[in-house]
């Protein structure tokens, strides 16, 4: 149960220390299937959730894998813990390069983090997403050095 919570934490300090487009497509009764959001559009909606606090939605845009180490309010509970002690007042970010392989991707993006003293600190951040139910899931976080 520790380490279960000490991945959780490190999970969600690693999401916040760091163009909605959609594909068509078509049924085979000619009426068009509902369209689906880029990777790219799923990791700016859960970041803009974290952002505005909206946590469940920013919890259901993750996948299974990772909804079974953790459930919603622990999510909720480590995001404003970390908010609280690092004085986080807001983040941006700006999507560098979103790349499909399959059912899975990879959407990097550059992220500033501002903090309520005035400064700000930027890094680079790698999301891991997989095609979960015909949905973009976000499925890991990689660091980038």
């Amino acid at each position: 149960m520790l380490l279960r919570k000490t991945i959780l934490a490190f999970l969600v300090i690693c999401m916040l220390a760091v163009p909605l487009g959609c594909t068509p497509a078509s049924s085979s009764m000619g009426s068009p299937e509902p369209e689906i959001p880029k990777p790219q559009d799923v990791v700016e909606k859960f970041l803009g959730a974290i952002n505005s606090g909206n946590y469940e939605e920013a919890w259901n845009l993750q996948s299974e894998n990772l909804k079974e180490q953790a459930t919603l309010e622990e999510f909720r509970n480590s995001l404003e813990q970390y908010k609280k002690y690092f004085s986080v007042s807001k983040q941006t970010w700006e999507i560098t390069e979103s790349i499909i392989e399959g059912d899975r991707a990879r959407v990097r993006l550059n992220l500033t983090t501002y903090f309520q003293n005035g400064t700000a600190a930027q890094r680079e951040s790698e999301y891991l997403l997989k095609l979960e139910g015909g949905s973009w899931k976000i499925d890991r976080l990689l660091e980038t050095p």
